[in-house]
C-alpha cells in the first residue's frame, strides 16, 4: 500500500518524500519485499518505515517537517496528529531561527519519570 500511495503523489510530493532520510539497509522485516517495486518505490517504503508518525494504532503518515526533526530526551517541540490527520507541532521551549527542532519519540509521561542514576 505504501508503494501505491507513493505512485499516486504529485511529482513535487514524490521528490519531497525521496529527499527525506533513508537508511542504507531496510529495517528488519523488509527482507522479502516484492521484487516488482522500482528503486524509487523501494526507497519510499524504506523512508516511510523510518520516518512515519503514528496517526492511530492502525495507521501512520509521513510528515516532512516532523521527519526532519531530530530526537532528544530534552525536546523543544512535540509532534502530534490531529483527528483529521494533520501534523501539529507544539513548541515546548523557545526556538531561535536556524535552531534544530528536537522531538521525543517517548510518550510525554515517560519524559517526566526520574532517570536511573
Amino acid at each position: 500500500r505504501i508503494a501505491a500511495a507513493f505512485r499516486g503523489l504529485s511529482s513535487t510530493d514524490r521528490a519531497t518524500t525521496l529527499s527525506l532520510y533513508c537508511p542504507e539497509q531496510p529495517p528488519p522485516g523488509n527482507e522479502h519485499w516484492p521484487s516488482n517495486l522500482s528503486a524509487d518505490e523501494t526507497r519510499a517504503v524504506n523512508i516511510f518505515r523510518s520516518n512515519a508518525f503514528a496517526n492511530s494504532d492502525t495507521s501512520a503518515g509521513l510528515y516532512p517537517v516532523s521527519a526532519r526533526s531530530n530526537t532528544s530526551c530534552r525536546p523543544n517541540i512535540s509532534a502530534s496528529v490531529t483527528d483529521d490527520g494533520a501534523n501539529r507541532l507544539l513548541v515546548l521551549a523557545p526556538v531561535q531561527a536556524g535552531e534544530e527542532l528536537l522531538v521525543s519519540y517517548l510518550p510525554d509521561a515517560d519524559l517526566l519519570k526520574p532517570r536511573a542514576q
